[in-house]
């Protein structure tokens, strides 16, 4: 593709806002997989070891909140 020089610069910004729009939302979504993992590693550890038998019975769990009751403590799904 043969672009004349004073659209060049343009072309090459508007590229390079797409390139950075596609890689910031690929790293958001990263982030919310990370995010998502360490939530479900954090919520098991009380089941692996034994004390309850699903993630929502631990007391101070935030399990139970993320699965839509109310639980000691207080989680913000907003995100």
């Amino acid at each position: 593709m043969i672009i004349p020089g004073n659209r060049l610069k343009s072309y090459t910004a508007r590229r390079l806002i797409d390139l950075l729009r596609e890689k910031g939302a690929r790293l958001f979504l990263e982030r919310m997989e990370m995010l998502r993992q360490k939530l479900e590693y954090i919520h098991n550890n009380p089941v692996k070891r034994g004390f309850v038998d699903a993630p929502e019975h631990w007391r101070w769990s935030s399990a139970r909140g993320y699965a839509g009751g109310r639980g000691v403590v207080e989680v913000y799904t907003g995100w």
